[in-house]
């Protein structure tokens, strides 16, 4: 017996090495990988653009006041959208160039005096669509997003009546390409923005600034009207490579050179649709979260004195919480090794890598419905090696004692348990999260899924994301982590104590540096929901509505 339980430690400790090699190099690699946030900021600086319902100037006159669209779009996107998109277009562009200029200097090192910059693979992030394999293709994915955002920063520029910005805007691009080492051609990833750079140009400025332009001259919306051949190559330049409010401002900037009245009130009608539209999307989609807002800033600040006045018998007290804990340490230590890190970080990618060889498929290649139904596999595939690892674990101690595991319909405080940690959790995870933001300056990784969700607008796509999101990750979550772990460590430690540690442990097994302080406090309203209402349900519940609400975030800032 002896020897039989030296083995199985010895089986343990090799597999916490390869667990804790492979989970910590992606939280390392996670350091230099830039936040999604930026990102998310553009997307909701783009949708609000487009919200606006304006065009390439400014309109003639003010809006009705008495325009109840009027009145909410004045409510929710106030007076300076255009400016605060310049700025904020200005800040992303300044980050994306410092990553460009240091992936330039990386690359003018020889290449065996490269340090190795091993990276492990974090669930699904061998799966997004864009993941670049090397520093040349990293270096072409961060110019062409240069490239981009240059495009839209010159339109907001020329929208403000900076011209003359606008143009060196679109010109600026080519003074850092030029700083690429000889063996680089930049025209091999952006030559084909340079068609897009130059139309922009010819609409906006003057022609003789620019290289390989047409012959007339157009430098004012008065000018005579381009020839029709010229006009359409430009239109369907402008509908290539531009979106939204930039390319709704582009084509109406070449309709009115082009002296088209119909297709720009065509124009102009189908853009007020569309804004009327999204202001009510962002009024609803903003009405829950903030109404949750203001009642969990009014929830904790009751709660907050009430433990001030009742002392151990406030709804914060954790005095009364405890457990029977009938296993020790090293079950605790088997089921997180063997069953959620093991088989989630080493078993799980290499039968996804191994399937997908299998049948010749490369990750790059993959749809977003198909990278999102390969996620759920993915992370069912985990959810049921961990959920069985817990169950071999735990069996020798069957029945468990009471207190355990509970999923209780019948009492419907969970229900308010779960609703009332939600709208507590959120002005503390805001909070928390604006100051982490300030530790991390835009780095230090995000989880990729989040990307691969403002890709894809595919049905199957977002089906599949919803029930990972927001039904498997907090069933297996919560039973994991809430159920087993937090409940296993008051054996050696107080309540907060094991709702601090395992909401900590919760935090690093997303492997995103960047998000360890949000998640730990996150999970630690998960455990005080758990503790107090002894029911998983009400913590499940928390969690769903967590995910489903981010989920829902991405899903408008993503819509087209």
């Amino acid at each position: 017996m002896t020897g039989s339980g030296n083995f199985k430690r010895l089986v343990l400790v090799v597999l916490t090495v390869l667990a804790l090699s492979v989970s910590g190099l992606s939280l390392v690699g996670s350091f230099t990988q830039t936040q999604i946030q930026s990102r998310l900021e553009l997307y909701q600086i783009n949708l609000m653009l487009r919200a606006t319902g304006e065009l390439d100037l400014p309109p003639d006159r003010p809006a009705e006041t008495d325009d109840p669209i009027a009145v909410l779009r004045q409510q929710l996107l106030g007076d300076r959208t255009f400016a605060d998109a310049r700025q904020q277009y200005q800040a992303f562009r300044q980050k994306a160039a410092l990553n460009a200029e240091k992936l330039i200097r990386e690359l003018t090192i020889p290449a065996n005096n490269r340090s190795a910059n091993s990276e492990a693979s974090s669930e699904a992030s061998d799966l997004a669509t864009a993941g670049p394999d090397s520093d040349f293709d990293q270096l072409a994915q961060q110019l062409r997003e240069l490239a981009a955002v240059d495009l839209r920063l010159g339109l907001l520029q020329a929208r403000l009546g900076e011209s003359a910005a606008a143009l060196t805007t679109w010109q600026q691009l080519a003074r850092l390409s030029s700083s690429l080492p000889d063996s680089i051609d930049p025209q091999s990833f952006l030559s084909d923005f340079d068609e897009i750079r130059d139309n922009l140009a010819l609409l906006w400025g003057n022609r003789n600034q620019i290289t390989n332009q047409v012959t007339n001259q157009v430098t004012n919306p008065n000018a005579p009207a381009l020839p029709p051949a010229i006009a359409q190559g430009i239109e369907d330049n402008i509908r290539q490579f531009l979106g939204g409010w930039f390319r709704n401002a582009s084509l109406a900037r070449l309709y009115r050179l082009q002296q088209r009245p119909a297709e720009l009130s065509l124009l102009a009608a189908e853009t007020n649709l569309q804004a009327e539209s999204l202001l009510l999307k962002l009024a609803a989609v903003n009405l829950i979260p903030s109404l949750a807002l203001l009642c969990g800033i009014i929830s904790l600040i009751v709660l907050l004195v009430q433990r001030f006045l009742k002392g151990s018998n406030s709804l914060l007290s954790l005095a009364s919480v405890q457990w029977t804990v009938p296993w020790a340490g090293e079950t605790i230590w088997e089921v997180f090794i063997l069953g959620f890190f093991a088989i989630g970080q080493i078993v799980v990618p290499l039968i996804r890598s191994i399937g997908l060889q299998l049948l010749g498929i490369q990750p790059s290649t993959l749809t977003g419905g198909t990278q999102a139904g390969i996620i759920l596999f993915s992370y069912g595939l985990m959810a049921a090696g961990s959920v069985l690892t817990l169950r071999y674990a735990v069996k020798s101690y069957l029945p468990l004692p009471e207190g355990w595991f509970q999923f209780n319909w019948q009492n419907g405080r969970w229900l308010a348990w779960g609703i009332g940690g939600y709208c507590v959790a959120l002005p503390i995870v805001i909070l928390v999260s604006l100051a982490n933001q300030q530790i991390w300056q835009g780095q230090g990784g995000s989880n990729p899924i989040l990307s691969i969700v403002l890709e894809n607008r595919d049905p199957v796509a977002i089906t599949c994301f919803f029930l990972t999101a927001s039904i498997a990750a907090p069933l297996f979550e919560e039973t994991l982590f809430r159920g087993f772990l937090l409940p296993s460590l008051t054996r050696y430690l107080p309540p907060w104590g094991a709702i601090g540690l395992s909401s900590l442990i919760f935090a690093l097994a997303h492997l995103s540096l960047s998000e360890v302080l949000p998640l730990t406090t996150l999970g630690i309203v998960l455990g005080v929901v758990y503790a107090r209402s002894r029911n998983l349900l009400s913590s499940i519940l928390l969690h769903g509505l967590w995910n489903s609400g981010t989920l829902a975030s991405l899903i408008l800032l993503s819509s087209r």
